[in-house]
């Protein structure tokens, strides 16, 4: 079952389009409606997203999947027109097996009652979507650590099987990049940057490194980036994340416009939790430092 689609000529804001009106019908006919409106319109935005029942705090969600046909409605209006936005609406990470057919997607999570003001702000220009991944956004749930633990034979306590391996913390490490749809860190601007003249140099002290950069803003119009960076333990005596984030800004850039970043790291950056020593500990050898826009390229 799903939502009928009915074509509403109006004015609003200035412009022609068409409105969409909600009640329940037969999928496959609501699907080919849209499909019959999609082919006549100039420009295609699809709304998908989950349901008050798939996000609660009171309960874990069954999978990442989208609700009811969703899936097979943006794949069937993709097969029609490459002028597509598809918006998403959802309190974490979604599959989207569709995502190579889809020129453009934007994820709005759950915006509020002023959401639809910044929804067009940002699909007509007149704001970019600054924001930026707080969650890896996996390929599917049977990737994810803690799948063959969570639930099992409908246990109602959580084990952490996983244990630190939570996201970008597990999928940065070689060998799960391929299990990724979107990495932590990950959102597009309107903009377009470029990293430069990286360098790092002593601190006042041995663990308190100076980490520099240029961020150069090299598109056509303002626009924000977040700059992230990352600490590696190389061969570390025990297990621990392949990455972890240490270090992050939002820098707004003017087009054209260049500005330094610099950090200052302290022994906390390098430490991990030493559980049989009840604090933090910093194993010696070498670390290394990477500076990207998201957990995946951070270099």
């Amino acid at each position: 079952r799903g939502y009928s689609v009915e074509a509403c000529r109006g004015d609003a804001a200035g412009g022609r389009g068409h409105a969409v009106a909600a009640r329940r019908g037969d999928a496959a006919a609501l699907i080919a409606n849209a499909v019959a409106l999609a082919k006549a319109a100039d420009r295609v935005v699809v709304f998908v997203g989950s349901t008050e029942a798939d996000d609660c705090e009171g309960y874990d969600r069954d999978g990442l999947d989208l609700p009811t046909a969703q899936d097979a409605l943006v794949d069937a209006i993709a097969r029609v027109t490459r002028d597509l936005v598809v918006v998403v609406q959802s309190g974490g990470p979604v599959a989207m097996p569709w995502v190579h057919d889809v020129p453009a997607i934007l994820q709005m999570h759950l915006a509020g009652e002023a959401g639809g003001a910044a929804c067009a702000d940002v699909l007509v220009g007149d704001a970019e979507p600054g924001g930026r991944l707080a969650e890896t956004y996996p390929l599917s749930v049977d990737v994810v650590p803690s799948a063959a633990s969570f639930g099992v034979d409908g246990a109602r306590q959580a084990v952490y099987a996983e244990k630190w391996r939570v996201g970008y913390r597990h999928f940065s490490a070689p060998g799960f990049g391929q299990d990724v749809l979107f990495p932590f860190g990950h959102g597009l601007s309107y903009a377009a940057f470029s990293y430069e003249d990286l360098s790092v140099e002593a601190g006042a002290g041995p663990l308190e490194p100076v980490v520099s950069f240029t961020l150069a803003n090299v598109g056509a119009r303002a626009g924000s980036d977040v700059v992230q960076l990352y600490v590696r333990a190389l061969n570390p005596p025990k297990p621990r994340p392949f990455v972890e984030l240490r270090r992050f800004s939002k820098i707004v850039l003017r087009p054209g416009e260049r500005r330094s970043v610099s950090w200052t790291l302290d022994r906390r950056c390098f430490a991990r939790f030493d559980a049989a020593a009840d604090d933090w500990r910093v194993d010696a050898g070498a670390y290394e430092l990477r500076v990207g826009a998201r957990a995946a390229t951070a270099a």
